[in-house]
């Protein structure tokens, strides 16, 4: 028997009670399809049929595209939960309702409302996820966004089809995520940054300490002509070593 929600939760369309919770709920006088949630809560629940086509081999690319290798490590199927909110005028907004890592990319989705469905259950390989953020946290987070006092002509749970990749890029383990036609990952990726940051202060700090004490020991035309000579060397091992693998 399926759970009843704390209260009669009303349907996203017409208003009509819910009498049962989870996702898929359709309403007996509508017919609109419902999220209900166990405090009493509904929202129209929407899906996309656009799924990621080989997600670990696009992030390759993309990664690649930049000049860095990576080694892709785990790649999930899932059906990822996000609230959906429509201004009456401007861009939809896109918040998450998931407690994930990778929940933070969810924010940069450029996904057309209009290409939404009714929800429909995962297709074979993906897991559901289940909302880990309630209605109402969701809207505290519009509040501390500065987007709460906008007025919605519409909001809506969202599951959309995703791959979550674990990948190594250096010696750093990362996530990414797979939406749609796009792959989100960091940008720029923190390896080579501070991998970068370190060689440059590295190098800089021991070419100038090989350059001052040249100067001191040996001093006039020689210690000039060498100090040039260990300065160029310098530059050329951080040069190689900066270049991206």
């Amino acid at each position: 028997m399926s759970p009843r929600p704390d209260r009669t939760a009303p349907c996203g369309e017409c208003g009509r009670g819910l009498s049962r919770v989870g996702p898929g709920v359709a309403c007996p006088t509508c017919g609109a399809i419902n999220y209900v949630f166990p405090t009493g809560e509904a929202l129209l629940h929407l899906t996309s049929s656009l799924a990621p086509l080989d997600p670990a081999q696009r992030l390759v690319e993309h990664l690649g595209e930049m000049g860095l290798g990576c080694e892709v490590e785990t790649d999930r199927a899932l059906y990822i939960p996000v609230y959906l909110f429509v201004p009456e005028h401007g861009d939809p907004i896109w918040e998450s309702a998931w407690d994930d890592l990778a929940a933070r990319f969810l924010r940069r989705i450029t996904l057309a409302p209009s290409t939404l469905t009714t929800f429909k259950e995962p297709a074979d390989g993906y897991e559901l996820v289940r909302p880990g953020v309630s209605p109402r946290r969701a809207g505290s987070r519009l509040k501390q966004r500065g987007l709460s006092s906008r007025g919605y002509r519409r909001s809506a749970l969202v599951h959309l089809p995703a791959h979550r990749l674990r990948y190594r890029l250096a010696d750093r383990r990362q996530v990414a995520l797979a939406l749609v036609d796009s792959i989100y990952t960091e940008n720029p990726p923190r390896p080579l940054e501070e991998s970068l940051r370190r060689q440059r202060l590295f190098f800089g700090a021991a070419t100038a300490g090989a350059i001052l004490l040249t100067t001191l020991l040996i001093g006039g035309w020689a210690g000039a002509l060498l100090s040039l000579a260990e300065g160029l060397g310098g530059t050329v091992l951080l040069a190689r070593q900066s270049r991206r693998p």
